[in-house]
């Protein structure tokens, strides 16, 4: 059925229009920072030396479980399954752009034993209709520096 003549099935400023009902969702809180990607050598020290990582956002957040974890294969540690936990972060579509290899830290959430769980973005796939910016992420692994 076609639509009505000068009518649009999603009209403009819909979306912002409904993002607020997302960012009500949104009951937990994190950091997004990013590392550098380059070093500098220290001759003196004979160690390549990293800047700083800086805060991409700090803000509301939602965290849940990925479906995406469900079906992959668990990597062996030693003789052991090590499992692969994999979250959904939804952060406000205002949030500045985040890339593969940024850390979230989340900062509060009505479950404390996930406060200070470090995450790290695997993923982000967008679309033309969103009301939040979804990042994929899973459990951090410590730096090998």
């Amino acid at each position: 059925m076609a639509p009505l003549e000068n009518t649009r099935v999603i009209p403009p400023g819909w979306e912002a229009h409904h993002s607020p009902v997302s960012e009500d969702a949104m009951t937990a809180a994190c950091a997004i920072t990013r590392a550098p990607m380059a070093g500098t050598y220290n001759e003196t020290a004979r160690r390549t030396e990293y800047p700083a990582a800086w805060t991409v956002f700090t803000g509301i957040c939602r965290v849940t479980p990925s479906s995406a974890s469900r079906g992959h294969q668990e990597p062996i540690v030693g003789d052991q399954a090590k499992p692969l936990r994999t979250y959904e972060v939804e952060v406000p579509l205002d949030c500045p752009r985040v890339l593969i290899g940024d850390q979230v830290e989340i900062t509060a959430a009505t479950d404390d034993d996930f406060v200070g769980r470090l995450l790290q973005v695997t993923s982000y796939p967008g679309g033309s209709l969103a009301w939040d910016r979804n990042l994929v992420c899973r459990e951090a692994q410590p730096a090998g520096r």
